[in-house]
């Protein structure tokens, strides 16, 4: 339903998912949470702006380009992790582009581990880090910059856990 992570549920998320764009339609454009194709349920942007997360201490969008940001009229920049934060999210960790279905396991799994030692940029960083060294699995070369570098982290710098 719509009402995940609303600001009584949860204080940690991370939401695994497609996303739709519809130009100039921020009640179309959000994040695939239910699909049943043809048709699915959003979690639209208008949404978002309309809700508090307050108590959200971090939220990890695993889906493609849930960093990307457009404009609406009246020249107003709006994306996911702005609009997250705006309600009340210290942290939102995002991607750019298109994700890689066989390199978010390990990356999540790394980034969660560092994610309990350290806040969110550094957690980012060494786990950036570790890819560029290779060091994330044996089945996957993760040196190559358009697996990690798209993660973006928008919001607060201090520990989250």
């Amino acid at each position: 339903s719509s009402d995940v992570c609303s600001s009584d549920l949860c204080a940690f998320a991370h939401i695994a998912c497609h996303g739709v764009y519809v130009p100039n339609d921020a009640e179309e454009t959000g994040l695939v949470l239910v699909p049943h194709p043809p048709a699915y349920e959003v979690l639209s942007v208008a949404y978002i702006a309309s809700r508090r997360f307050d108590r959200l201490r971090h939220l990890t969008l695993s889906s493609c380009w849930s960093a990307d940001n457009f404009l609406i009229p009246g020249r107003w920049v709006v994306s996911f992790p702005q609009r997250f934060h705006l309600a009340g999210a210290e942290t939102v960790l995002a991607c750019l582009w298109e994700v890689d279905q066989a390199f978010v396991g390990p990356f999540f799994e790394r980034y969660y581990r560092y994610l309990a030692k350290l806040a969110p940029n550094r957690a980012l960083v060494r786990t950036q880090q570790d890819c560029i060294e290779s060091k994330l699995t044996d089945k996957l070369t993760s040196a190559d910059p358009i697996y990690w570098s798209g993660y973006q982290i928008f919001g607060g710098d201090g520990k989250v856990l």
